[in-house]
């Protein structure tokens, strides 16, 4: 949590100063070379050779469309609206995943999904509160402080 803290403050002002194509490829850059030592020291290379062509298509989608493309995505919000309300929608990731393979693949959705639903009620929660502040209705969650005039 801490280093997706460090990235999601670090990545805004850059997504925001050179866009979203840069930023994210110095993030796949920089992970890159920071945990591929990690993977040929400790993965399992040998196994690589025994792919078969579906087994590198999954990869290869792996690579392009959960990295670049979701983190290609990801800086682009953060360019254009708050680190907070970015995170909340990312965050949403694993319920929109078991509402899709509950769908297209009938998977059965049992109550270890209750984490991923309460984050996506918890979705609603800024939403409520931006939309209640902006029509001038006190929060419960929030001390009204009055200042004396």
């Amino acid at each position: 949590m801490l280093a997706w803290s460090g990235y999601a403050v670090i990545s805004k002002p850059l997504a925001e100063k050179y866009g979203a194509v840069f930023t994210t490829g110095w993030a796949l850059v920089l992970g890159t070379v920071i945990y591929l030592p990690l993977g040929l020291g400790l993965g399992d290379l040998p196994r690589l050779a025994t792919l078969s062509r579906g087994g590198w298509g999954a990869v290869l989608y792996l690579v392009v469309l959960t990295n670049a493309v979701s983190w290609h995505i990801y800086a682009w919000a953060l360019s254009r609206t708050e680190a907070s309300r970015v995170a909340v929608w990312f965050n949403l990731q694993p319920v929109l995943t078991a509402l899709l393979a509950w769908s297209l693949y009938g998977e059965q959705l049992n109550p270890a999904a209750g984490g991923g639903w309460r984050a996506g009620a918890g979705r609603r929660l800024p939403g409520r509160a931006e939309r209640e502040r902006d029509a001038g209705v006190p929060s419960p969650l929030v001390a009204r402080v009055e200042r004396p005039e």
